[in-house]
């Protein structure tokens, strides 16, 4: 790690997000108590970022050294999870530097991200104000002009109470990292009552499940790719992990039952961080071997919806009526035996 005159030390750009939150981690923890001045770190490209601290350091800039730098690719790169886990280190504030006409045309993810961290930070007591967008045009002749903004937003900010206890940081995925901020955020400024209303398009959401209709046919579980939701089978609970939702949408638009609605809001309480019950159930056991075979809400999907087809009226009628609450193979002995006594399906 080279020290240049601006004051700021310098850094390469990591090589995985695991490497730039440990270098976060080390910089920002352990500490007794909020440091003085407050830290803020500053995610700048590799381009128009890099080349106001070039700069910066070739003019002997002076910048506050309460500034840490980390080199990213692109601002693309810095999600909200990255912006919000600086703040459960302790940083005071997050500044993003980089081009003012990004190259990869990613300014609008950017801007997701930035705004989905700061609804987040309003939520609590840290509040608005403390994530900065300082851009550079390409070519323009004082580039580390952006670095007296960046002076001028550190100096502004109040100390943050969340400290880091450790100069290491493990969490692993993206996901993760989000559940272990908003844990220290909760832990520092309390559970908030009312849900963070999200950004169109931000990728969180709660599902809500109207477990009266709720069959338990576990599409949902089926089709979730981060494990949203999941099905207890010793329990016969279908749960739902809020932050592990990407709000994809596949759950709500495939449901058989259509009883599944994604809510764009993310909650900061416990409960949003772990698997939580939805609809429960209970395993029924066939009537004739009493293994326990077939959820009873299960059951009684399948026994409307046989009703409901003219054509089976007379199938499930009469001597016949319980088949259906037999197992498979206590069924098919059945209804070998009523053909045997006369019966044509």
């Amino acid at each position: 790690m080279e020290t240049i005159p601006c004051g700021f030390a310098w850094t390469s750009s990591p090589a995985n997000a695991g490497e730039l939150l440990g270098r976060l981690a080390g910089w920002l923890g352990p500490a007794a108590g909020p440091p003085e001045p407050p830290l803020s770190v500053v995610f700048h490209c590799s381009q128009q970022g890099r080349r106001a601290l070039d700069a910066a350091a070739a003019r002997r800039t002076e910048v506050s050294a309460r500034l840490f730098p980390v080199e990213v690719p692109c601002l693309r790169h810095v999600s909200d999870a990255l912006l919000l886990a600086a703040f459960r280190m302790g940083a005071a504030g997050v500044a993003l530097l980089g081009c003012e006409n990004c190259p990869h045309g990613e300014r609008a993810l950017l801007e997701l991200n930035t705004g989905t961290a700061e609804r987040v930070l309003v939520a609590t007591e840290l509040g608005a104000g403390r994530i900065r967008l300082i851009t550079v045009r390409d070519g323009e002749g004082r580039p580390e002009g952006a670095l007296e903004q960046l002076d001028e937003f550190a100096a502004g900010l109040r100390p943050n109470a969340i400290r880091y206890e450790a100069d290491r940081y493990h969490p692993a995925g993206n996901r993760e990292v989000m559940a272990d901020a908003l844990r220290a955020l909760m832990a520092q400024y309390g559970p908030q009552a009312e849900p963070v209303r999200l950004p169109r398009g931000a990728p969180y959401a709660r599902a809500e499940v109207r477990a009266e209709g709720c069959t338990l046919c576990r599409s949902c579980t089926n089709v979730c790719p981060t494990h949203a939701f999941r099905f207890d089978e010793a329990r016969q609970t279908l749960e739902f992990k809020h932050v592990a939702c990407v709000a994809c949408g596949l759950c709500e638009a495939l449901c058989p039952e259509h009883v599944i609605v994604l809510r764009p809001e993310l909650t900061l309480n416990e409960a949003a961080l772990d698997y939580q019950v939805l609809v429960r159930d209970e395993l029924l056991a066939c009537t004739r071997c009493q293994k326990p075979f077939v959820g009873k809400r299960a059951l009684a999907s399948v026994e409307a919806r046989v009703q409901g087809v003219p054509a089976l009226a007379g199938v499930f009628a009469g001597e016949r009526s319980g088949l259906l609450r037999m197992c498979p193979d206590c069924r098919a002995v059945a209804a070998v035996l009523h053909v045997r006594e006369g019966w044509r399906p």
